[in-house]
């Protein structure tokens, strides 16, 4: 993972929610979460992952609007770069097609011109 960001939670820059990385609802998948300071929104956003499905690493946005991570989400040991909202409500896979046995290793936010 890129600079001091934690591979298990890190707070968003806002500090309005923190995000993390649990086997919380589906058995043998490691998935994303963010969770709201006082625990009273909690919400998964890599979306459904199958069982073995595992969220390696994630990246907050700059300001706070969306967090970008790497899942095996669609296809298993394919790991792909995908985005959501901080509640999980809008999740889109940026990466497009790969080769056999592709996969994304990195990913940084650009900062905005």
């Amino acid at each position: 993972m890129a600079g001091d960001v934690d591979p298990f939670f890190a707070w968003s820059p806002d500090s309005a929610r923190v995000a993390y990385r649990a086997n919380q609802r589906t058995a043998g998948a490691v998935e994303l979460f963010t969770s709201t300071p006082d625990g009273q929104s909690n919400d998964r956003v890599s979306g459904n992952l199958f069982s073995g499905g595992n969220v390696e690493e994630f990246i907050w946005a700059p300001d706070s609007s969306g967090i970008g991570y790497i899942a095996d989400q669609k296809n298993n040991e394919v790991f792909e770069l995908f985005a959501s909202t901080p509640n999980g409500d809008e999740t889109a896979r940026l990466s497009g097609t790969f080769a056999e046995a592709g996969d994304v290793l990195f990913f940084e936010w650009v900062p905005e011109q």
